[in-house]
């Protein structure tokens, strides 16, 4: 969903990459890979659900310092 609207919003401006694009998949449960995790480092803007949805990206910016916006 998020990936939607960003690229909404961005348009072809942006390159916008969703790591959990089956709606299958629980968020809750998902287990990041290595690919994952330095996707989310290396992008300059992320855009994932608080209250601990998606929890694995908070886990991946927090061990990586990465600045909160």
């Amino acid at each position: 969903m998020w990936a939607d609207i960003a690229r909404q919003v961005g348009g072809d401006d942006f390159a916008i990459e969703a790591l959990i694009s089956d709606p299958a998949i629980d968020p809750h449960h998902y287990e990041s890979s290595p690919r994952d995790i330095a996707t989310i480092q290396d992008a300059d803007l992320v855009i994932f659900n608080g209250g601990g949805y998606d929890q694995f990206v908070q886990d991946v910016l927090d061990a990586a310092d990465a600045p909160l916006a």
